[in-house]
């Protein structure tokens, strides 16, 4: 049986989240032992998410890589105490957030054998992953990635990747613009829907109020 980890950002409402719900809940589980490890470990998401383990919280990468506002009593002050020391650690130009990524990879991969390892999303799972000793490792891009300039550049972070999948032949064009040297290993796979799962929602009885004053809503 192939054991695979999907590490995400968080269990937040969102359309990486629900791409992966369709995903497990299509995938087969007597060729398949799925872990999924939230690197914030919160959101509705922590229960909604079938055929898989859910790892247990690490509050030091929590504490880290949470905003401190969505933080509280112990892990407030363990965020704080972890963001002061990035911040210090960068006036000397050490890296602590990589030091630190490699000591979390390594502890959650302790006691397991995983045959992949997959960044469900671009961002700080991409860049946690990357850690991962595995040479099996893949990394997902779910949006277009020439207009997601937010983080530095990030070719040495796909580097450590076999392979690559966007959400979409655009998402790949658009990933490949930016990085090309990594093109060669980027694949577009399209987002698995559970037709199933809608047909049966058609199906529900709904009590709710879609008009008022006479005009139709649609949210």
């Amino acid at each position: 049986m192939q054991q695979i980890l999907f590490v995400i950002t968080n269990f937040r409402h969102g359309g990486t989240n629900k791409s992966l719900e369709n995903l497990l809940t299509l995938l087969d589980t007597k060729k398949y032992e799925i872990d999924v490890f939230a690197m914030e470990h919160y959101g509705p998401y922590i229960t909604m998410l079938p055929n898989c383990t859910i790892l247990r919280k690490d509050i030091w990468l929590h504490g880290l890589i949470a905003q401190y506002n969505d933080t509280s009593g112990y892990t407030k002050l363990l965020s704080l105490i972890l963001k002061i020391l990035r911040k210090l650690t960068s006036l000397f130009n050490y890296n602590f957030t990589d030091y630190f990524y490699k000591k979390r990879a390594n502890r959650i991969v302790k006691n397991k054998t995983y045959d992949t390892v997959i960044a469900f999303s671009e961002g700080v799972p991409t860049a946690f992953v990357k850690h991962f000793y595995h040479q099996n490792k893949l990394a997902w891009i779910h949006c277009d990635y020439a207009s997601y300039n937010d983080y530095p550049d990030e070719r040495a972070i796909y580097e450590s990747y076999k392979f690559i999948v966007c959400v979409s032949e655009y998402t790949k064009v658009s990933f490949c613009k930016v990085i090309p040297s990594a093109c060669a290993k980027v694949h577009a796979i399209h987002n698995i829907v559970n037709v199933k799962a809608v047909h049966d929602a058609s199906k529900e009885n709904q009590n709710e109020t879609y008009s008022k004053n006479g005009t139709f809503n649609i949210l």
